[in-house]
């Protein structure tokens, strides 16, 4: 009579076949020879894997398609179908139709694309990273509108700044109104409280000479635009006298005229302490066309009298003529090239002689050494030369980046060709935003090259303590230097965790632990923070160890299943899928292999 010895546990699922005569270890005992569609629960024991359900076809059956998950809420959520130059979406009642066929939405992504598009969702918008491509955005309007644009970045991200030699002029300022000469020249009309003669020289530009004082501790200066024009301003700096700063408002309000009324769009209070010839900025909202703007004071910095120097008020930028930016060679743009018509949409940065940077967006190239832009923050002091300038990092000239995700509220670029090992984070919850201040404030943009031992192309960023960074020759963290402040440009921290290098395959998160695919693309390993770590460190160790050889000839996808199994699915080069049944806690790691009859599986 043959005896079969009862098994408690398969919670090391299929093991690997070098186990096969290992009698000796646990591990035997609670594997098995095969594990053919099967899972392994999360309590040790196995079950048949359900059979699949035919859904509908991929839009071309000779072509590969890709698919991605997007889940708004446990009611609201899709399948999207990328494919060769195009996406379509999956519900779980099947295919979404728009009008009697499939609703598809066209992209530039070709077939051979599809192997290195990475996403990171936040709500109804998923940002998708793709080397070779500018980013993109992808917004969900409803079932049946989704929107694909090119994402739109403000105020960066940014090269390091060199030193090339090479100085920008700008034609114009960015400024509602030119640079005076007189009360009305060369255009529009400036006029103050005391009806002042010379109040022009507050537009003039020059610090040097100064409007008369006017008598009392309140009053105003305006401008006036001429034969009935209209702009919208959003912002406004100020100059303190050069020789009487305390004349100088402590307490006012900038304000528009439509035609009837002067409406307030600014008010400040205790702007005191002014030195001399002293600048301070303002900023405020507004997409309304006024006849007419005006700084109008109700005290100043204890002085009997008032007196500003210089007023600059700020064209916004989206309602402005774009104005030309001469560069005096080609040195330093574009690798020596100059300006180039792919730079249309980039940002670039201009320091001002009055020591802050501005931001341009470029609407249109004229040659190698001149563009158009559009100017924002504020308006420039006057139409010097700049010696100091940047572009922006993203172009086709400095490559894409080709990994995303998100980290602490703020969106993460990373991983271009020209900076394989950079890593771009927006401003705190202002994803499209990547500017920075001076002086800096804590939720300014953050970039960081990693540094150390090492270093490969950054494979992949995923959000969990820190910044979880997989690249091809280790594994990387990002996270705050000193924990009792915040995130930031100044309390930041990346350390090298492990030596283990990762794949350009997404990773899975599960219990804040990222499982990942290796460098070989051949094994599943976790990384996540050591509980055995004094210094509170991360540990990569594999979870494939016994069951290797199922993961041949490797690893293309990875893929989280929540519902009604806890699974990490794995597709392979040659179309095969394993199971990893994977519950820390229990110590419950264990893989199965699963058969498509009559198919391959591309995409999970």
């Amino acid at each position: 009579m043959t005896v079969y010895p009862i098994q408690a546990t398969f919670s090391r699922g299929q093991l690997a076949r070098a186990l096969h005569g290992r009698v000796d270890i646990d591990h035997y005992r609670q594997g098995a020879k095969e594990l053919s569609n099967w899972f392994v629960l999360r309590h040790g024991g196995v079950t048949r894997r359900p059979g699949t359900v035919y859904a509908g076809a991929a839009r071309y059956a000779a072509k590969e398609t890709r698919l991605f998950p997007f889940v708004f809420s446990t009611t609201q959520a899709y399948v999207l179908e990328f494919g060769d130059l195009y996406i379509r979406f999956w519900t779980n009642g099947g295919q979404v139709v728009s009008g009697g066929s499939p609703y598809t939405v066209t992209t530039t992504y070709t077939e051979s694309d599809l192997d290195n598009l990475q996403m990171a969702q936040s709500g109804d918008a998923i940002y998708i990273a793709c080397e070779g491509f500018a980013p993109r955005k992808l917004i969900r309007n409803s079932e049946t509108s989704w929107t694909l644009s090119t994402f739109d970045f403000e105020d960066g991200p940014y090269l390091d700044e060199g030193e090339q030699g090479t100085y920008i002029t700008p034609s114009e300022t960015g400024a509602v109104h030119p640079r005076m000469t007189g009360l009305t020249a060369p255009s529009g009309t400036v006029a103050d409280s005391s009806g002042n003669a010379n109040a022009w020289y507050i537009f003039d530009g020059d610090l040097s000479t100064e409007p008369t004082i006017i008598g009392p501790t309140y009053g105003w200066y305006s401008y006036t635009f001429a034969g009935g024009t209209t702009k919208v301003a959003d912002a406004y700096w100020i100059v303190a006298s050069d020789y009487a700063p305390e004349a100088t408002p402590t307490t006012w309000t900038f304000e528009g005229y439509d035609g009837s009324n002067w409406i307030v769009l600014d008010t400040r209070r205790g702007e005191t302490g002014w030195g001399r010839a002293e600048q301070r900025y303002f900023e405020f909202v507004n997409e309304t066309a006024y006849k007419a703007y005006r700084l109008k004071w109700t005290n100043t910095d204890g002085n009997p009298h008032s007196l500003v120097a210089e007023l600059g008020i700020h064209e916004r930028a989206e309602n402005q003529t774009p104005f030309t930016i001469t560069a005096s060679s080609t040195a330093g743009i574009n690798g020596g090239a100059g300006f180039k018509t792919t730079d249309v949409g980039r940002s670039i940065r201009l320091y001002g002689t009055d020591g802050k940077w501005r931001w341009g967006k470029i609407k249109s190239r004229t040659s190698s050494t001149a563009v158009k832009i559009q100017l924002y923050g504020h308006a420039l002091t006057g139409t010097y030369p700049i010696a100091r300038w940047v572009m922006s990092a993203f172009s086709a000239d400095s490559g894409y980046p080709r990994c995303v995700g998100f980290y602490k509220e703020r969106l993460c670029w990373a991983g271009t060709p020209t900076k394989p090992q950079t890593l771009w984070m927006s401003k705190s919850a202002n994803y499209e935003n990547f500017g920075t201040s001076s002086p800096g404030v804590a939720d300014d943009a953050i970039t960081i090259t990693m540094t150390g031992g090492r270093l490969n192309t950054i494979s992949w960023v995923e959000e969990g303590s820190e910044l979880l960074i997989g690249t091809a020759g280790s594994m990387r963290t990002v996270g705050q230097a000193t924990l009792n402040n915040a995130f930031s440009a100044t309390n930041v921290d990346q350390m090298l965790q492990s030596h283990i290098g990762a794949a350009a395959v997404p990773p899975v998160m599960i219990q804040r632990m990222a499982i990942f695919a290796d460098a070989f693309q051949s094994r599943i390993h976790e990384f996540g923070p050591d509980p055995n770590s004094p210094s509170g460190g991360y540990a990569a160790p594999e979870l494939t160890i016994l069951s290797a050889d199922l993961f041949f000839p490797g690893i293309v996808r990875l893929v989280r299943q929540d519902n009604p199994f806890n699974l990490i699915w794995a597709v392979r080069v040659d179309g095969g899928l394993v199971t990893t049944t994977y519950e820390r806690a229990q110590q419950v790691v264990g893989c199965a292999v699963h058969a498509v009859s009559g198919g391959l599986v591309e995409s999970a």
